[in-house]
């Protein structure tokens, strides 16, 4: 018998929950970038365009989250 993958207490959700100290800044991709600069060996300036050309990878997994 395999353990179950909820501990006591816990719930399953189908969604994942967004959670912030303040509002969400409006975006606008066409005009933003994304900066990656400082200690990085390469310096970035990235397009919406340009991150959506980024490696990307699925992953699914357990998350275990205690917001309660």
């Amino acid at each position: 018998m395999s353990a179950p993958r909820v501990p006591p207490g816990q719930r399953m959700v189908d969604g994942f929950p967004v959670l912030h100290y303040s509002g969400v800044p409006r975006i606008n991709l066409a005009t933003g970038r994304l900066h990656v600069h400082g200690l990085v060996e390469t310096p970035l300036d990235l397009t919406w365009e340009d991150f959506l050309e980024l490696p990307q990878v699925s992953l699914k997994a357990d998350f275990h989250c205690v917001t309660r």
